[in-house]
This record gives structure tokens, C-alpha cells and sequence, in this order.
């Protein structure tokens, strides 16, 4: 039993729609992975604001509150 492959205008059209679409998906799927790497993380971005008071971006920042005070640093040390 043979089977005899005809390359028809159809099957043409698939092909080359096929390609197409890979190449296209591929496409955004590269700028997808491009935008997940260049994107600054979590963890960076808090140390870069610390740093870039000067920018106003830490001036954008509410300040931070106050530590109520330990009473054990209240009073004097017996010896």
C-alpha cells in the first residue's frame, strides 16, 4: 500500500498560514521574555528608591513611623 503525497494549493495555504503564525507567535513571545527580564525586581527597585532621594522618588514616600521607646533603655543600669 502506497500513499501518494500531492502538494495541492490547499495544503500550500496551510503550510504558509502555519508558518506564519509560528513566526508570529515566536515573535511576541520573544518580547514577552524581553519585558520579563528588563524588568527591574521587586527586591532591586526597594534599594534603588533608598538610594535616589534626589530624584523625588523618596520624597514621594511617606515617612517612616517612629519607634516608641523601650523602657528598658529608660532606666539606668544598677550594678
Amino acid at each position: 500500500m502506497t500513499y501518494c503525497f500531492t502538494l495541492t494549493p490547499r495544503l500550500l495555504f496551510v503550510a504558509t498560514a502555519s508558518l506564519i503564525a509560528l513566526l508570529a507567535l515566536l515573535f511576541f513571545l520573544g518580547i514577552e521574555i524581553g519585558r520579563q527580564l528588563a524588568a527591574p525586581e521587586a527586591g532591586a527597585l526597594a534599594g534603588t528608591v533608598a538610594h535616589e532621594a534626589g530624584n523625588g522618588l523618596a520624597a514621594a514616600l511617606p515617612p517612616p513611623p517612629a519607634l516608641p521607646a523601650s523602657p528598658l533603655a529608660a532606666a539606668p543600669a544598677a550594678h
